[in-house]
Protein backbone atom coordinates (compact mmCIF):
# COMPACT_ATOMS: atom_id res chain seq x y z
CA UNK A 1 0.00 0.00 0.00
CA UNK A 2 1.40 3.22 -1.20
CA UNK A 3 2.41 5.73 1.31
CA UNK A 4 1.84 3.63 4.24
CA UNK A 5 4.83 1.32 6.21
CA UNK A 6 4.15 -1.84 7.29
CA UNK A 7 3.95 -0.79 10.94
CA UNK A 8 1.40 1.63 10.38
CA UNK A 9 -1.12 -0.73 8.48
CA UNK A 10 -1.17 -3.43 11.34
CA UNK A 11 -1.62 -0.56 14.07
CA UNK A 12 -4.95 -0.56 15.05
CA UNK A 13 -7.18 2.57 14.01
CA UNK A 14 -8.95 2.30 17.83
CA UNK A 15 -7.29 4.08 21.08
CA UNK A 16 -8.51 2.92 24.23
CA UNK A 17 -11.35 5.09 25.16
CA UNK A 18 -12.81 5.11 21.42
CA UNK A 19 -16.17 3.71 20.46
CA UNK A 20 -16.58 0.82 18.65
CA UNK A 21 -17.91 2.77 15.83
CA UNK A 22 -16.31 6.78 15.11
CA UNK A 23 -16.87 8.59 12.29
CA UNK A 24 -14.57 10.51 9.58
CA UNK A 25 -14.73 12.50 7.48
CA UNK A 26 -12.69 14.03 4.15
CA UNK A 27 -12.51 16.76 1.89
CA UNK A 28 -11.54 16.55 -1.37
CA UNK A 29 -12.14 19.36 -4.53
CA UNK A 30 -15.07 20.73 -2.40
CA UNK A 31 -16.84 18.01 -1.75
CA UNK A 32 -17.12 16.24 2.21
CA UNK A 33 -16.68 12.45 2.35
CA UNK A 34 -18.46 10.56 5.10
CA UNK A 35 -17.06 7.17 6.31
CA UNK A 36 -16.76 5.45 9.88
CA UNK A 37 -14.50 2.65 11.56
CA UNK A 38 -15.85 -0.70 12.65
CA UNK A 39 -15.06 -2.79 15.18
CA UNK A 40 -12.36 -4.53 12.81
CA UNK A 41 -10.82 -1.60 11.79
CA UNK A 42 -12.43 -1.63 8.23
CA UNK A 43 -13.80 1.44 6.85
CA UNK A 44 -16.83 2.08 5.51
CA UNK A 45 -17.71 4.30 2.64
CA UNK A 46 -21.08 4.78 0.61
CA UNK A 47 -21.82 1.30 1.73
CA UNK A 48 -18.66 -0.42 0.67
CA UNK A 49 -15.98 -1.79 2.61
CA UNK A 50 -12.11 -0.58 2.76
CA UNK A 51 -8.83 -0.56 4.37
CA UNK A 52 -7.94 2.42 5.24
CA UNK A 53 -5.49 3.92 2.23
CA UNK A 54 -8.18 2.38 -0.47
CA UNK A 55 -11.13 4.32 1.38
CA UNK A 56 -8.93 7.57 0.76
CA UNK A 57 -8.75 6.64 -2.93
CA UNK A 58 -11.92 5.59 -3.45
CA UNK A 59 -13.62 8.99 -2.44
CA UNK A 60 -11.22 11.06 -4.00
CA UNK A 61 -10.06 9.11 -7.56
CA UNK A 62 -6.43 9.97 -6.82
CA UNK A 63 -4.07 8.51 -4.65
CA UNK A 64 -3.76 9.76 -1.27
CA UNK A 65 -2.55 8.97 1.62
CA UNK A 66 -6.00 8.59 4.44
CA UNK A 67 -3.78 8.91 7.54
CA UNK A 68 -3.86 12.55 6.03
CA UNK A 69 -6.72 12.67 4.34
CA UNK A 70 -9.38 11.59 7.22
CA UNK A 71 -10.72 13.31 10.06
CA UNK A 72 -12.03 11.68 13.06
CA UNK A 73 -14.10 13.89 16.09
CA UNK A 74 -11.86 13.70 19.02
CA UNK A 75 -14.90 15.48 20.93
CA UNK A 76 -17.76 17.60 19.87
CA UNK A 77 -16.46 19.86 17.31
CA UNK A 78 -12.87 19.05 17.35
CA UNK A 79 -11.84 16.86 13.95
CA UNK A 80 -8.58 16.01 14.11
CA UNK A 81 -6.21 14.72 11.36
CA UNK A 82 -6.56 10.49 11.67
CA UNK A 83 -2.51 10.83 12.08
CA UNK A 84 -2.85 11.25 15.22
CA UNK A 85 -3.74 7.94 16.76
CA UNK A 86 -0.70 7.32 15.64
CA UNK A 87 1.23 9.72 17.81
Amino acid sequence: MPGIGRSAQRRPLRTPTAKKVFRLRGYSKGKTFHASVRDDDSIHLEGKVYTLPAAAEAATQYPVDGWLFWKFERAPGDWVRLDELRK
